[in-house]
């Protein structure tokens, strides 16, 4: 007679268990399915309960970890997750700022028309909005400070209008009262916002 086999690990004896178990469930598909669907109608308000309760908790587990007003707009919404986009994207340039630049002229580069626009808007915005008493010796001078800046920080400065030119609610002018010199990442970070 020979000898029973002696499985030495618990790892064996799952792996053994799970084979005959897949085995069971590949010759009797039928009778276990009906089996799992006479269960589930006789136990099917409970199992709809606990899965309300379990969602409940998670649901409340997730607030905990992740806090929101208690009540907010969908409009706010947007712009939370509008914000966290920016935020992303800034690391993003923050840690690899030579490829944000490739990524930008080669969107220029394939999107010659929009940019071109844009910046036909701009200066067309800028004329606008310069009026005639506009000291324009003086707004130059910001821009020629900027430039200074730049070189000798090594940090792109650019000139900002306090009052944007475009802006959504209110717009500016052009005049040595409105503009100011920043670092370039603060003016984008700003766009078109007071």
């Amino acid at each position: 007679m020979a000898r029973p086999r002696v499985y030495r690990t618990e790892e064996e004896l799952k792996s053994m268990r799970r084979v005959r178990a897949a085995r069971y469930a590949e010759k009797n598909a039928d009778v276990l399915r009906e089996r799992r669907k006479v269960k589930y109608a006789k136990h099917r308000d409970s199992l709809l309960e606990k899965n309300r309760v379990r969602r409940r908790q998670k649901h409340a587990e997730f607030r905990a970890l992740n806090p929101l007003p208690a009540k907010m707009t969908e409009e706010q919404r947007r712009e939370s997750a509008r914000e966290n986009c920016r935020r992303c994207e800034r690391k993003k340039r923050a840690l690899n700022p030579s490829a944000a630049r490739e990524k930008v002229k080669k969107w220029q580069a394939e999107n010659r028309s929009k940019t071109l626009a844009c910046k036909r808007a701009s200066e067309a915005a800028r004329g606008k909005r310069t009026p005639p008493w506009s000291d324009r010796a003086a707004c130059k001078i910001f821009y020629v400070i900027a430039v200074r800046v730049s070189q000798c920080t090594g940090i792109p400065f650019e000139v900002d209008h306090e009052i944007p030119l475009m802006g959504k609610h209110v717009s500016g002018l052009h005049v040595p009262t409105n503009l100011r010199v920043i670092p370039a990442a603060a003016n984008w970070r700003k766009g078109n916002r007071v």
